[in-house]
């Protein structure tokens, strides 16, 4: 497993089985000195530990939570609920809204960095009610926004879209390869412009990551979300 997959056990995700998906490492090698790469089903769900919503980057509600996601996502939790026997059910795949492009180049041999710089489409969602990241009582991002009691089919208060617009998501990675021993800061960040009954928004959001010697090390996220 690449440090790039690791990702999605760092980003402070509503349901990493669904949060980033096809990141798997280019096909760009030594002796390459530049080289394009396309991603067709990168996109993020990000719990907002910071401003208590659900963001869609690169995707939206109504795509990430159709119908046979959100089946899936049940049955995941059925599953479970009932003492993860057999295997868990699979999720279908999504693409993201916008392809993502990214410039690969190798400094050195083996040595590649990436970056990407994209406008994609963002989307702000409440929790439904009784869930946050404070309470810790998340489990996937249709499961937590569709005003249903965990499970059942007992209505609660839904969540609700705050705000919705686009922005600039770039990334940087400077050993896309994942081939060092030398350490690796990696990350992404997002800047949207985004407007709703509220009125309009500025949101900012920073992933880091580091990954040391070829392992995981640690994360570190900021979010802000400012009205204007």
């Amino acid at each position: 497993m690449s440090h790039r997959r690791r990702i999605a056990s760092a980003i402070p995700c509503v349901a990493a089985a669904v949060a980033v998906v096809a990141l798997g490492a280019p096909q760009a090698g030594a002796g390459t000195p530049q080289t394009t790469v396309v991603e067709t089903e990168r996109y993020f769900i990000l719990a907002d530990h910071v401003n208590n919503v659900v963001a869609f980057v690169n995707t939206t509600r109504d795509v990430a939570c159709r119908p046979e996601v959100a089946a899936a996502e049940a049955a995941l939790f059925a599953w479970i609920q009932g003492g993860e026997v057999g295997d868990p059910p699979e999720f279908p795949a999504t693409e993201g809204a916008v392809p993502i492009e990214f410039s690969v180049h190798e400094l050195r041999r083996g040595n590649l960095v990436a970056s990407a710089s994209t406008r994609v489409p963002v989307e702000l969602w409440t929790f439904e009610e009784g869930k946050s990241p404070q309470a810790g009582n998340l489990f996937g991002p249709c499961f937590d926004t569709d005003g249903l009691v965990d499970g059942t089919s007992d209505p609660i208060e839904p969540g609700s879209m705050l705000a919705s617009g686009t922005g600039t998501w770039t990334y940087l990675d400077n050993d896309w390869s994942g081939s060092g021993p030398r350490s690796n800061p990696f990350g992404d960040r997002i800047v949207a412009s985004l407007s709703g009954d509220g009125g309009d928004y500025s949101y900012t959001v920073q992933l880091k990551n580091l990954v040391v010697r070829g392992e995981y090390a640690r994360g570190w996220d900021s979010f802000r979300l400012r009205a204007l």
